[in-house]
């Protein structure tokens, strides 16, 4: 049933994709706030990390690595960088997925896969869910870049799948398409109920390459990369985190100064 559910709704997105639907409705001033403050990066007791280098392919991360046996990377970058220190320092072996992208190495232990990952597992794609099944047992990270994929991705995998994720790192999207109540009522919202009732948002980096729309007098970033830790981790709260953090690597003046929608 809940795999049906699934199908029947990404059929009705892709439809309208394919249509070129353009919003006529937007959600609530309201609805957006609430989702915004759900979202807020907090610190959860474990400080974050960079791990890949300063460029891009690089993370904030918790450090809370120790123990976890495998990283699932959906979406091939031009590093391997992240990688690579991450099995350097934690010996932590990496399942790469790429349909396009071949890595430039691979460390022992390391897998390749050429193919899409997406909501069910052909001859074409391969789900999470049938990722997982092939990983190693015990906790493990998650990091993806699918170019919009990661919607249909992470929708499509049930609650004890990803709870097998300690730390997920994703990188969102055409942002400015939450806004259509459409996308919004279907997708977004729930994804991020059903993700949020088991993960903390510990860190958001917004991509300022892709370019800003504007609420007001807040910027709204178009892309931005999420990072997920488990609630289970938890230690104590603390503050908000800031954005951006001090550990981030800025790409222009404008991001030191930017009052993010995501920030306090």
């Amino acid at each position: 049933m809940y795999r049906t559910k699934v199908k029947v709704l990404w059929l009705a997105s892709t439809i309208l994709k394919r249509l070129r639907y353009a919003p006529r409705k937007i959600i609530s001033r309201s609805e957006l706030l609430t989702l915004i403050n759900q979202i807020r990066p907090i610190n959860n007791g474990f400080e974050l990390i960079r791990m890949g280098g300063m460029g891009d392919g690089s993370y904030l991360l918790p450090n809370d690595l120790e123990g976890i046996s495998a990283l699932i990377s959906p979406g091939i970058g031009v590093s391997r960088r992240f990688e690579d220190e991450l099995y350097n320092q934690f010996k932590i072996n990496s399942i790469l997925v790429d349909p396009f992208v071949a890595p430039s190495h691979l460390n022992e232990g390391d897998k390749y896969i050429r193919t899409l990952v997406a909501s069910t597992t052909n001859s074409s794609s391969i789900s999470l869910e049938d990722l997982i099944r092939i990983s190693p047992p015990g906790d493990l990270m998650l990091q993806m870049d699918i170019e919009s994929g990661e919607y249909e991705a992470l929708f499509a995998t049930n609650d004890l799948n990803l709870l097998r994720f300690r730390i997920i790192i994703v990188e969102f999207h055409r942002i400015d398409h939450w806004l259509d109540k459409v996308q919004f009522e279907l997708f977004i919202k729930p994804l991020f109920e059903r993700i949020l009732s088991n993960f903390d948002v510990v860190h958001i980096h917004p991509n300022t390459s892709t370019g800003y729309f504007k609420i007001g007098d807040i910027k709204f970033p178009r892309f931005a990369e999420f990072t997920f830790h488990r609630k289970d981790r938890f230690r104590t709260l603390g503050s908000d985190r800031p954005i951006p953090h001090e550990l981030d690597t800025l790409t222009s003046s404008l991001d030191k100064n930017t009052r993010w929608f995501f920030s306090r």
